[in-house]
């Protein structure tokens, strides 16, 4: 539930994300209130990560990886950077969980093959 309301939170915010890299003083002439930005985008980000490490606690590397492989393959900007860090962080997560349920799935053996 959370997440819902959370992700569009967030995604709005991208654009000042964009802003607040540039000196404080350029982002308060582009129109955006510095400290109160970072406090809110701070605090929906921490409140994100909560809520992703409270579903899947024995995954949440991939969250910290993610992001960081996604700004070095594409660069800091926040529109393009927000949409692929989600593709990066569930495609291995996809991955496994295919690998896991094709490869290692458990066989039904038959009584007849049992007995012998």
């Amino acid at each position: 539930m959370w997440p819902i309301f959370l992700l569009p939170l967030a995604w709005i915010q991208v654009r000042k994300l964009d802003i607040l890299q540039l000196m404080d003083d350029i982002s308060v002439n582009l129109g955006v209130k510095v400290e109160r930005s970072r406090l809110w985008i701070g605090l929906i980000n921490v409140c994100l990560a909560a809520v992703a490490v409270s579903i899947v606690v024995t995954i949440g590397f991939i969250g910290l990886i993610a992001p960081h492989a996604s700004r070095l393959l594409i660069g800091p900007r926040h529109h393009k950077l927000v949409p692929v860090s989600k593709l990066l962080g569930a495609f291995p997560l996809v991955a496994a969980d295919l690998i896991g349920r094709t490869v290692f799935a458990p066989r039904k053996y038959h009584q007849d093959s049992l007995s012998s």
